[in-house]
This record gives structure tokens, sequence and C-alpha cells, in this order.
């Protein structure tokens, strides 16, 4: 469920906001999983989309309104948090849709959001990453925050978020900050984490920005390792098992409640969500060793 705010009149705001995004989680059946992942990146310092859960009613022809489900309540990718996150806030956001990337079809794939569509500064990225020369790592810092991709890259790997980039090529946004003239990576769509083939699969990349960084130069992989390793220190020091605890205690009746909650197109039960939940918090617990197991990096 999708609320503009300012749909008739550009100036509306509800809490500061100009839209509202309500995730379903049809695809996350412990229905916690994006708060969870969205709160250990934003502990860390990175900018990523605020994230709660929500109970949604609806009233439908001006009747009482009924109890609609549980949602995540995911803060919209839009100019409001542009502002937010970045002192300058007059440049692109993209969208990255499925087989977005930087190379001669990909780039068509990139669905402006909000700014003055510098479509020149795509086609940058993918011509130094198709045609670079034997420092990769710098010549493509020119263009994209190398340091920034490899904290948004191995993040996602920690938390074993393969459904985006730069496995599956979908599920991302890339903001282009004026002050450096730089692309910046920023997560979405983060119920399918703790993906229990990522330890093992974590290497079989798909962009072309990480198969360029791994196999095609020197110096990156370097970087991606010991930047890997910070990642799961940082998961690590986190109570995230604290917070997934919390996070399914508080959401508990709102769940229960909850008659139209669903997985893959089956019905689920209040059993079924507590179940599952519970595999999720041993998943949650056990991951960094499995990465460092299947990473080398114990």
């Amino acid at each position: 469920l999708k609320i503009k705010f300012d749909e008739w009149d550009e100036t509306t705001r509800f809490a500061g906001l100009k839209r509202a995004t309500f995730n379903n989680m049809t695809g996350d059946p412990a229905m916690a999983r994006e708060v969870i992942g969205y709160s250990l990146w934003r502990n860390a310092g990175m900018a990523v989309p605020r994230a709660n859960i929500a109970q949604v009613y609806v009233s439908i022809g001006g009747d009482s309104p009924e109890y609609y489900g549980m949602y995540t309540n995911l803060e919209a990718m839009d100019s409001e948090w542009i502002e937010r996150n970045y002192e300058d806030d007059a440049g692109d956001l993209w969208e990255g849709n499925d087989s977005a990337d930087f190379n001669r079809q990909g780039v068509s794939h990139f669905e402006l959001v909000t700014g003055p569509n510098d479509t020149e500064a795509l086609a940058n990225v993918r011509d130094v990453v198709q045609s670079h020369g034997d420092d990769f790592y710098t010549e493509v810092n020119e263009f994209v925050d190398m340091d920034q991709f490899l904290e948004f890259w191995t993040m996602s790997i920690a938390i074993g978020n393969r459904d985006g980039y730069p496995y599956n090529l979908n599920d991302f946004f890339l903001y282009r900050d004026p002050t450096e003239g730089k692309m910046n990576f920023t997560p979405w769509g983060m119920d399918e984490t703790w993906d229990t083939a990522t330890p093992a699969y974590w290497y079989y990349v798909n962009g072309d920005l990480a198969e360029q960084c791994l196999y095609y130069d020197d110096d990156c992989p370097d970087r991606f390792y010991a930047m890997a390793d910070e990642a799961i220190t940082f998961y690590e020091g986190s109570d995230l098992p604290g917070l997934a605890a919390d996070i399914f205690d508080l959401t508990e009746q709102a769940m229960a409640d909850d008659t139209r909650k669903n997985w893959a197109g089956y019905a689920w039960t209040t059993s079924d969500v507590r179940a599952y939940r519970d595999l999720l918090a041993y998943r949650i617990e056990m991951y960094p060793g499995w990465l460092r197991n299947k990473m080398s990096l114990n």
C-alpha cells in the first residue's frame, strides 16, 4: 500500500512526510525481517530508509475501520529521504529495477525517482566499469564512492540479503551526491534476509561492479575482505537476537489478530509464524559464525 499525502497539494505533509509505504510482508514468514535488517544498517551510520511495524486499518465506503493486517511501515525513497541523509539534496535518485547494472543493457533499467535526470552520470559509471585500466578501484572511485559500495555490499552479505545488487540486479537505489559527484548505494526490499544460501554462495555475484572488483583487480578484493570482516564484527557487537526477541514480543498480538497473513501465496497460521520466528532467531544467532567459516575470516 502506498499513500501520497501530496497527491493533490504538493505542500501537504503528514509527520513531515510526503509519502508512506506499507509492505504486506508476504515474502517474510517471520513478519519482522525488514525492521531487524534495516536497524543494523542504521546503527552502522549508513543511509537507509527507516522502518517499523504498523497495524493497518481500512474503512471502505464510510464503514467503521477494520483491521486489515500487520505491515512494515517503510520510509519512502523520495526527496524527503534525500534531505534527511545528505547535505546536498540536488542530486539524482535512481531505482535499480530488474537487470539494472553498469553495462550497455543494464543502464536502461535505472528509473529516475527525483532529480535533474543526469543520465550522463550513469553512462560514465558504465563506461569506466567496462573499459577500466590496471587500477579498477581508483578509476571507478572517480564516479562511484567505492568505500561506500563495499560497505553496502558487505553489510548485505552480513545479514544474508542476496535479493539485491550485486546478486539479484534489483531492489536497490543510487543517489549521486553532488558534493563529491559520486554514486552511493542504498538497499531496498530486505524481506528475504538471513538467507541460508548466502554463506555458501556469497561470491557468485552478478553485478559487473562487484565482478570486476573480485576477479579483475589486485587491490579491490583485499579491501572487500577487510570490510566484510568489519561488517561481521559490527554485527557481532550488536544485540540483534535481543532486538528480534523484542520485536516478536511487541508484535505477537497484532500478528495473531492478522487474519490475512500469508507467505508465497499460502495462508499461514499463528503457529506457522511463531515457528518461523524461532527459526529466524536461530539464524540470527548463528549467522556471523557461518559467514566467517565460509569466507575464511576466522
